[in-house]
């Protein structure tokens, strides 16, 4: 049984959230960090709790309250920011299954943090209590065919910054910055590293189809003796 101080009292669900936050900042979590978990608490814990006449974080103290909420987890986006068509309004997509697996991760941190705080009685989303974090995540492309198309087609407008009257097709400086794109696509490099890279790294590579590579030291390996490598790159086929 969970040992109750002299000064305990009930915590609303949006106080209980906003301690966490004010505890995630603390330990010195990152701007991207917090957007991240206002995905789960902001946008879907809170609706919830509405939704179902929950007040207190300790009416939440029971597992089957918690899986309800992780199974009326949806993409809340599933138009892509797009206007749905006819019809489409009321579209249902589901969340990927390393979106679920992130949000698996933040709900047990929060309900630790509960847990710590003599709020809850249990983490109800640890795995005794059947919750579990997917662990197999399938490789995905950060951007569709359509938006590599697009992407893509932009470049041909960027100008020389002195007007635009005219357009830019095929020269030099809109054709480099399609190149630096087209770069970061195939190579997975991080923009710093591509920006710094130089002519002489261009280097023949006659394997599995390819005709050149990138011989590189990405900033993610350096500090490790020698771990230079050649990312193939394709040819205009």
């Amino acid at each position: 049984m969970l040992f109750r101080s002299k000064d305990y009292c009930l915590v609303p669900v949006t106080d209980a959230v906003t301690a966490f936050y004010a505890n995630t900042r603390e330990n010195g979590a990152s701007r991207d960090r917090m957007i991240s978990l206002e995905h789960l608490f902001t946008l879907r814990l809170i609706p919830f709790a509405r939704e179902h006449h929950i007040q207190y974080i300790q009416e939440m103290d029971n597992a089957q309250v918690w899986q309800k909420f992780r199974q009326s987890w949806r993409n809340l986006n599933p138009h892509r920011n797009k206007k749905p068509a006819p019809g489409q309004e009321n579209l249902y997509k589901p969340l990927s299954d390393s979106t679920r697996s992130r949000f698996t991760t933040d709900l047990r941190s929060f309900l630790s943090y509960c847990e710590s705080c003599e709020w809850l009685s249990d983490n109800w989303a640890s795995k005794k209590h059947k919750i579990v974090a997917y662990t197999k995540i399938e490789p995905k492309e950060p951007f569709s065919n359509e938006d590599l198309f697009y992407i893509y087609k932009a470049w041909e407008f960027v100008t020389d910054g002195k007007g635009y009257s005219s357009k830019r097709f095929g020269r030099q400086n809109g054709f480099e910055a399609l190149v630096f794109a087209w770069t970061l696509r195939y190579t997975g490099l991080r923009i710093s590293d591509v920006t710094a890279l130089e002519i002489s790294q261009l280097v023949p590579f006659q394997h599995a189809g390819f005709s050149h590579a990138i011989w590189c030291h990405p900033s993610k390996t350096r500090g490790k003796e020698g771990n230079f490598v050649n990312i193939p790159i394709p040819g205009k086929d």
